[in-house]
This record gives C-alpha cells, sequence and structure tokens, in this order.
C-alpha cells in the first residue's frame, strides 16, 4: 500500500493564514516553534503541533515565514530527508522557460514572464511583476507590488520591501533588505538594509520591516 504524506504548513501568522485560505484542499496540519506552541491555540479548527512532533515520514512541509534568514534557519533545523511542497496560485501563468525551485509561495495575481530563474524557498506575494531573463537565488522574498525589471540577478537571502522596485540590469549580492517603496538603480554588491528613492545603505544589518 502507498503512503501518501499529508500536507504541513509551519508558521500561523499572516503568510501561513493567507496561503491556507488560498488553498482548495485545506486537509493540512499546522506546526510552529516548540516555544510559541499552547495547548490552546487554535486557527480555523485545525490540528497544530510543535515542530519538535514533525515526522517526515508521515508530512510533506512548506514554511509560510517571510523573512528569508528565518526561513532558511528553519529548513536547517529539519530532517535531511524532509519533502517540501510548493504552492503556485492559479492565476500565475508559467511557462516552459520559467523554472521555479522547492518549496515555493506564489500568491495571486503576480506576474512572471519568461526566462525566469528562481530558486529554492521562494516567497512572492500579490501583484507582483518579474520582467524576463531574471535570476534568483535561494530563500528570496518578495512583498506585496513589488517590480522587477528585465535581466536582474538576486543573489541570496533577499527581501524586496511593498512596492519596491528594481531598474534593468541591475545586480543584488546576497543578504540585502530593500525598504517599502525602495527603487535601486544602481548595482548592490554588499549585505545591508537598503532603503529611499533611490536607495542608500541605512544599515550594514539585514532588518526586515515594511512588508
Amino acid at each position: 500500500m502507498i503512503h501518501t504524506k499529508c500536507r504541513a504548513i509551519f508558521g500561523i501568522g499572516g503568510l501561513a493564514r493567507e496561503l491556507y485560505f488560498n488553498l482548495v484542499d485545506k486537509n493540512v496540519v499546522f506546526f510552529v516553534d516548540d516555544n510559541f506552541y499552547r495547548d490552546d491555540i487554535f486557527f480555523e479548527n485545525k490540528l497544530i503541533k510543535p515542530i519538535s512532533d514533525f515526522n517526515p515520514d508521515n508530512y510533506s512541509i512548506i514554511i509560510a515565514v517571510s523573512e528569508p534568514i528565518k526561513r532558511q534557519n528553519i529548513i536547517k533545523r529539519l530532517p535531511v530527508n524532509t519533502e517540501f511542497w510548493s504552492f503556485i496560485h492559479p492565476s500565475i501563468n508559467l511557462n516552459h522557460t520559467n523554472n521555479i525551485g522547492c518549496g515555493a509561495i506564489i500568491l495571486e495575481n503576480s506576474i512572471i514572464t519568461t526566462n525566469v530563474i528562481i530558486g529554492d524557498f521562494a516567497v512572492i506575494h500579490s501583484f507582483s511583476v518579474i520582467a524576463h531573463d531574471v535570476k534568483i537565488g535561494n530563500f528570496f522574498t518578495c512583498a506585496y507590488g513589488v517590480k522587477i525589471s528585465g535581466a536582474v540577478k538576486i543573489g541570496n537571502n533577499v527581501f524586496l520591501g511593498t512596492n519596491s522596485a528594481v531598474k534593468q540590469n541591475i545586480s543584488i549580492s546576497d543578504n540585502v533588505v530593500i525598504g517599502l517603496s525602495g527603487v535601486v538603480v544602481k548595482n548592490i554588491n554588499h549585505s545591508g538594509t537598503f532603503v529611499g528613492v533611490p536607495v542608500k545603505k541605512i544599515s550594514s544589518k539585514v532588518n526586515v520591516f515594511g512588508n
């Protein structure tokens, strides 16, 4: 007999709830951090478990956490044989030239055009646009309404805040946060937090805000 794994979602914050309400099949189990878990946590009468109870033999999981580095740290704590599922909303029209990695969450009404490569564990919120020939690394987060022009290259652990925009042919290095409504018109070659129009570096730390 073939054993079918139950789908699981890590998190019960905003992104996890948005994902849940976009699912047609809502037969999922929620997991949270052990230090967050309480017996009285409820959401839509769903079963919520501490992550220490996660068994990869019984569940495949998706990490519904917006911050890239937090998402990466959660995955590092999971067993090496963990399977990850992806959610790509039916409104997203992908063609054969696009390549999306595992564990992705892509919410409704975003546009991904052609020859776009996106690494593992991406989160793309609604109403974002990713133009032609864009290459993006792992653990990418794109908040609501982001616009990425053609031939942009983005590294790992990058967060683009709500309504931010990236000019064509720009490169963004690993571990970068762009604040909400920030406009990137020059290459970003160092990690840190950048805000403004055009963006300027305000911190060497990677602080996620304004998503």
